[in-house]
């Protein structure tokens, strides 16, 4: 086993309901010491900071916060549910995390970034800067099978997972806790938005930009799989390209 051809950065991309929540945790008892930085939990954590977790907004803001600060949480807040953060919002939010861990020599598991093409090119441009070795398992699938997963997906709260079903989740909640589905995962209008726009119309052209600009290591499975079945492709691919036993 060779540690030291383990890239620094490990990137699951792919679209809604792929899977990549649930590699992500598979991923992340393999390698404990990558921090582990998801997109769309930093950018709630932010809007949560900023905005509190109501929706009463004026009663929620703290007395004294930036007027700059508060109008990019609502923006992201409004953004969030139908599409992306703009690039410019997303890089106020995560670059901090890179630029940290970077900094302590951690790698980094990523999830879900890349989903319109100026962000493809900050990221990719960001990590060639920092001399940062990349991969990306590609996660790739359908609609058909994004709209059925994401039809009996839930969580449970202060996990992250994801669970396949309402029964699964409710096995695991403390007594008196509900299980719950995200609100973006209940519009399947919005899915299907997201899933052509950010996804099936423009990933070609996003992988590239981290081949090239990244030179990043791209692998595409078959999420459409079952997870053991995506987890064992990914665990083969350690083996085989990086000489890694998962």
């Amino acid at each position: 086993m060779n540690t030291d051809t383990l890239p620094q950065v490990i990137i699951l991309y792919g679209p809604p309901a792929a899977g990549k929540g649930t590699q992500s945790y598979y991923l992340r008892q393999k390698f404990p010491d990558y921090y582990h930085l998801d997109f769309g939990t930093e950018l709630r954590n932010f809007i949560s900071s900023v905005l509190g977790n109501s929706n009463d907004l004026i009663n929620n803001i703290k007395p004294g916060t930036d007027s700059a600060l508060v109008e990019r949480a609502i923006r992201v807040k409004h953004d969030l549910p139908i599409g992306p953060a703009k690039t410019e919002d997303l890089r106020f939010v995560v670059e901090k995390a890179f630029i940290d861990n970077i900094k302590e020599g951690k790698g980094m598991l990523v999830e879900g970034p890349g989903r319109l093409v100026e962000e493809a090119i900050w990221l990719s441009e960001f990590f060639s800067k920092n001399n940062e070795t990349v991969c990306i398992f590609h996660l790739h699938t359908d609609i058909e099978v994004a709209l059925r997963r994401t039809a009996t997906r839930y969580y449970i709260p202060d996990v992250k997972q994801p669970y396949k079903s309402y029964q699964e989740a409710k096995k695991e909640c403390p007594p008196g806790v509900e299980p719950y589905q995200r609100i973006d995962d209940t519009d399947t209008e919005s899915i299907k938005q997201r899933f052509r726009l950010l996804y099936a119309d423009h990933y070609a052209q996003i992988i590239s930009i981290y081949q090239l600009k990244a030179k990043a290591q791209v692998f595409t499975l078959d999420a459409s799989k079952s997870v053991e079945n995506v987890s064992s492709d990914i665990a083969e691919y350690f083996k085989v390209f990086f000489d890694h036993k998962i």
